[in-house]
């Protein structure tokens, strides 16, 4: 077994030193010329080393930031032709919360460029907790060497919370590692980032808050922002009450529209329509789509409402806006988060490190999209600079 490359403590770097180095040129830059005296009076203006502008900024973000080409030293080298294989294939419980997504894509693609054998395992939980007691049995039963978990709600379904967790009823002997959690700490899967539990840990991807925010008074100033969410998701709860906090700094009101709870307790996707207009009619500027699982299930139902209703719509995450009508967001890529998260997973497949050896680390570096062709169906048309800057995915008008 070959050595892992000689950090973790201190931050996975090698390929993905970028990840904790990099920050957000393209915001930066936006606010800098959008507000400059601001900007600069609030730090939040950082240089991205080698960035390029403009459209080249995209192409290059599609074939490079958004499918990094990934070899590590210390990964395994395939084998020669003929030779026996002598590894036997790692087994891999990987628990979705709502269907495979590019996260899954790039956690696989990294496995497979870097020639780690798998035995890959798939549950769905198809949004519903209730799944999780069974799941965990059955987990057992598979004796698996890892456990990928997906999500918040996943998370702490399998391993409890960090203070709290129950042998009989949670994961405390397998190594579990978790993606796309947008706050580990508030949701009580850990103590700190930096203070990974004995058989836990992962990786989270949300730009800050305050970056987010400021993303969005770069396309306008604002007084109102409205919120849509599920009330029953932990992740989206603490992302409102964060929201709600900084309003009271930030000096904006926060609209909040929880989805109302079905008699069979799910929140109801065929209120999206309403809240939206009841936001409007709130006076809101921006409709703010978070973390949420919900929304991004009803997404396309969501972005269309706010269409139909004038309303702007900011997304902190990737799919309301590859997969909806979203207009614009700052995000982190999932599919890099995918292979980032693969990364570490090998520290505990090939290298035998401990989950509590590898800190838990959030993306770094992440992308302004925009959705031209739904600015210009709300009649919202961006600053020069967010065009200049942004990604455009699609500079067609949405078809509602």
């Amino acid at each position: 077994m070959s050595a892992p490359p000689p950090l973790v403590r201190s931050g996975c770097r090698g390929r993905f030193a970028g990840f904790g180095l990099l920050f957000i040129l393209v915001l930066g830059l936006v606010v800098a010329t959008l507000d400059s005296g601001a900007a600069r009076d609030e730090g939040v203006v950082s240089s991205l080393p080698g960035a390029l502008p403009g459209p080249a900024a995209a192409a290059a973000a599609k074939k490079s930031a958004l499918a990094p080409k990934v070899t590590l030293e210390s990964s395994p080298k395939p084998a020669e032709e003929g030779a026996p294989q002598t590894r036997r294939p790692f087994r891999i419980v990987m628990v979705v919360w709502r269907g495979v997504t590019r996260v899954e894509d790039g956690f696989r693609d990294y496995l497979a460029e870097n020639h780690i054998p798998n035995e890959l395992i798939i549950r769905n939980l198809d949004r519903d907790p209730g799944k999780i007691p069974a799941l965990i049995t059955e987990i057992r039963d598979l004796k698996p060497d890892l456990i990928y978990s997906w999500g918040t709600s996943t998370t702490l379904g399998l391993v409890g919370p960090w203070n709290d967790p129950e042998p009989q009823k949670h994961i405390t002997d397998i190594p579990v590692i978790f993606t796309l959690v947008a706050d580990p700490v508030g949701a009580r899967i850990v103590r700190s980032l930096d203070q990974p539990r004995a058989n836990v840990t992962g990786t989270s991807f949300l730009p800050p808050l305050g970056a987010q925010l400021k993303a969005i008074r770069s396309y306008r100033p604002y007084t109102r922002l409205a919120v849509i969410y599920n009330p029953l998701e932990a992740n989206s709860v603490l992302n409102v009450k964060a929201l709600r906090e900084a309003g009271g700094q930030a000096g904006f009101t926060l609209i909040e529209k929880p989805a109302p709870i079905t008699p069979a307790g799910g929140p109801d996707a065929a209120a999206v329509p309403r809240l939206v207009r009841e936001a409007k009619e709130a006076g809101a500027d921006f409709l703010y789509i978070g973390p949420d699982s919900f929304t991004a299930v009803v997404g396309s139902a969501l972005t269309a409402a706010a269409i139909d209703n004038h309303l702007a719509t900011f997304a902190a995450t990737e799919t309301p806006l590859r997969d909806a009508q979203a207009m614009f967001g700052l995000v982190s890529n999932y599919y890099t988060l995918g292979k980032f998260t693969a990364y570490k997973a090998e520290h505990i497949l090939l290298h035998g490190l401990k989950p509590s050896d590898i800190p838990i680390e959030t993306m770094k570096k992440f992308s302004l999209l925009l959705r031209i062709g739904v600015a210009n169906a709300i009649g919202l048309y961006p600053p020069v600079n967010i065009v200049r800057y942004a990604e455009i995915i699609d500079r067609d008008s949405p078809t509602n």
